[in-house]
């Protein structure tokens, strides 16, 4: 199944937790959003600090930068060229499923994005700043 995560910045706990992420998934060619959850398990991440809420790693291949101005918009749908990790790190974006529902990712916004397949998504800067996106190409 083809999809897009995306992770709610939160406040930081002192304890293992899970997170709630608002996901963009891919039924019978059109896209939706939906909620899955991501557990996180405390660890020795950085000994010899205290121990960090952690998820499980997953294979990265490269990582690179995508910008694009304020008025940019890829209005008409499109799969994602790859698996990928966006981390917005200026500005806003909108996603926009294929059934017409609309998610915005300010800067500290997570978003993985699976729909390399079907009718895909649109998406568009909204806001008056550049956008700046960290992006992590995921394996497989």
């Amino acid at each position: 199944m083809a999809r897009i995560r995306a992770e709610r910045s939160r406040e930081r706990r002192s304890h293992a937790s899970s997170e709630l992420h608002p996901t963009l998934c891919r039924r019978t060619g059109e896209s939706h959003f939906e909620e899955v959850e991501q557990a996180l398990a405390s660890a020795d991440f950085a000994p010899p600090a205290a121990p960090l809420n952690v998820a499980a790693l997953f294979p990265a291949a490269r990582c690179s930068f995508v910008g694009g101005p304020p008025d940019w918009g890829g209005a008409i749908p499109h799969p994602a060229p790859r698996r990928q990790f966006f981390c917005t790190m200026r500005g806003e974006y909108a996603v926009t499923a294929s059934d017409g529902t609309t998610r915005h990712f300010p800067a500290g916004r997570l978003l993985l994005v699976e729909d390399t397949a079907g009718e895909g998504h649109s998406s568009r800067v909204i806001g008056a700043d550049d956008l700046l996106i960290f992006a992590v190409a995921l394996d497989g």
